[in-house]
């Protein structure tokens, strides 16, 4: 349906996606080894993506919308405690984007979705 816009994006994507996926295994790394210092093993989860070329199309092009989520890190603990404590670690390592930080633990979603969105900043320059 739209060929010219596709070729754009994908484009695009693998730009950002190369200097994006080097910068994401290094901060998954770092995420990983500083919350094994804060949390017994086992007790969490640390899983990382970059945004596939079909979502940064249907993002941009049929949504009309910015992409501010290229890459994305995903913790899962066992507490609101822990997850309140991994946000604090977060902090610590990267710089928060206050404007885009969600709470689904003091507001949870109606169908009982519960969780902490934090975007962050990477030293490369990418959130």
């Amino acid at each position: 349906l739209f060929p010219d816009s596709y070729k754009s994006v994908q484009a695009w994507h693998v730009v950002h996606s190369r200097a994006g996926s080097i910068a994401l295994a290094r901060a998954r790394r770092d995420l990983h080894a500083a919350i094994a210092g804060l949390l017994p093993s086992g007790t969490f989860e640390v899983c990382a993506r970059a945004k596939s070329r079909i979502s940064v199309f249907d993002k941009v092009v049929l949504r009309g919308k910015a992409v501010k989520d290229m890459l994305a890190a995903r913790v899962v603990v066992d507490s609101e405690e822990d997850c309140w404590a991994v946000r604090a670690l977060v902090a610590g390592l990267w710089r928060e984007d206050l404007a885009r930080f969600k709470d689904y633990i003091t507001a949870p979603k109606p169908n009982g979705y519960q969780s902490l969105h934090v975007t962050v900043r990477l030293p490369c320059g990418r959130p």
